[in-house]
């Protein structure tokens, strides 16, 4: 048995290919929110939060990454907002650590929740588009 491995998705690596809808996306990431993800993760959170990963572990580029608050939604993507995206390599995104440490995630996102406010009650200035989505919370 051959396989058939012509096609637009054995053209490169996973993550150096695009892909493209002929449908706008519904909730994109703006080049704004981006930036302030990157801003706050720094690097790829997955040797971050598990110990048992080094960081050359990580390859390839830094990718966001849209995590759910609860499970039950398969199939459904979580908002693009500060408090749904996580910074995470493509090779970590891909491989199946993000769907198998999505507690950590959601527990590092709350974290930074936490932060927010208590930075907002302190008087510290905060992105507007950081409290946007506090507020949707």
């Amino acid at each position: 048995m051959r396989l058939d491995i012509s096609g637009p998705w054995h053209v490169g690596w996973p993550w150096t290919e695009r892909r493209t809808s002929p449908l706008p996306a519904k909730d994109p990431v703006t080049p704004r929110l981006y930036q302030l993800v990157m801003e706050r993760d720094q690097r790829c959170l997955a040797p971050v939060l598990d110990s048992s990963l080094s960081e050359k572990s990580c390859r390839a580029p830094l990718t966001l990454d849209h995590v759910q608050e609860q499970y039950g939604r398969m199939g459904k993507r979580a908002s693009s907002d500060y408090f749904h995206l996580v910074t995470l390599c493509a090779h970590h995104h891909l491989d199946g650590w993000a769907t198998s440490h999505r507690p950590l995630l959601r527990a590092y996102l709350e974290a930074c929740q936490t932060m927010i406010v208590m930075l907002n009650g302190e008087g510290t200035s905060i992105d507007p588009l950081v409290l946007q989505a506090l507020r949707k919370q």
